[in-house]
């Protein structure tokens, strides 16, 4: 599947593949989160972010209180 520029994604579908590049997704408390191809991620919730496999990198603004990235062997919660 692909997706268009600006798609909203739901909370706790299928994980997501990327197969290669970048996406950059935000989040509605303003988190950002840029993954790295090749990935496997899932939007667990409004603040959380599974990754499977793959590279991201996130930058989370005080508002965003709170956001987590939660990989199989670790859970970082940004305070």
């Amino acid at each position: 599947m692909s997706m268009q520029k600006g798609a909203r994604l739901d909370t706790n579908k299928t994980p997501l593949l990327l197969k290669e590049g970048l996406v950059e997704i935000k989040f509605d408390n303003n988190a950002r989160v840029t993954v790295e191809g090749p990935a496997e991620f899932q939007i667990v919730d409004i603040d959380m972010i599974k990754l499977n496999y793959g590279r991201l990198y996130s930058r989370v603004p005080s508002e965003a209180y709170g956001f987590q990235v939660s990989t199989k062997h670790a859970r970082i919660t940004d305070l």
